[in-house]
């Protein structure tokens, strides 16, 4: 029944990103509730109410392990976890896709640009910034199209955040998102 709005079971799956392992699976009626939303140019959130034996739900940290949602077997939405609480009727998790990090990377090269498209510009940047150490798979999921906005900047690294460099692309008239958390 794909192809057919409304129709799939979800499944959430919460994974260590360091290590590669998964966490803990939703079972069939493990779910309670799910939202997922995006914005353009903006991080996008997710949040999950789910059941979680109290030995596992110990375990599940913020910025160390991702949140995966899926529906009919498809990713709809992928990020880090940025919020455990544990609720009377089970755990909520709140996740940021991958552009979540960009607050919490400092631009590592010193870059110039003359007149570069801005996609291309933030491709590079976050590439440098993130490719390291990419808990969600962002940087080999990237996506680009031409802008048609043209770049004349340059960033030291050290003095900024990845988010700074991003802001500053925006201001300039790009628009960007991150598809399925990817």
């Amino acid at each position: 029944m794909l192809g057919r709005l409304g129709v799939g079971d979800y499944a959430i799956v919460v994974t260590d990103w360091a290590a590669g392992r998964i966490v803990w699976q939703s079972p069939d009626r493990g779910l309670r509730k799910a939202d997922w939303g995006r914005e353009t140019s903006e991080v996008s959130k997710a949040t999950v109410q789910v059941h979680v034996p109290l030995h596992i739900a110990d375990r599940i940290e913020p910025w160390m392990h991702c949140l995966t949602i899926y529906r009919a077997g498809e990713v709809v939405w992928h990020g880090v976890v940025l919020q455990v609480t544990a609720t009377a009727s089970g755990m909520a998790i709140v996740g940021w896709d991958g552009s979540g990090f960009f607050s919490r990377r400092r631009v590592p090269l010193a870059r110039s640009w003359a007149q570069h498209d801005a996609t291309q510009v933030m491709r590079t940047m976050v590439e440098d910034a993130c490719g390291f150490a990419d808990a969600t798979g962002l940087v080999e999921g990237v996506v680009t199209r031409e802008s048609r906005v043209w770049v004349t900047a340059a960033w030291t690294p050290s003095e900024c955040m990845l988010d700074d460099v991003v802001d500053d692309l925006v201001k300039m008239g790009l628009v960007w998102t991150v598809a399925a958390g990817r």
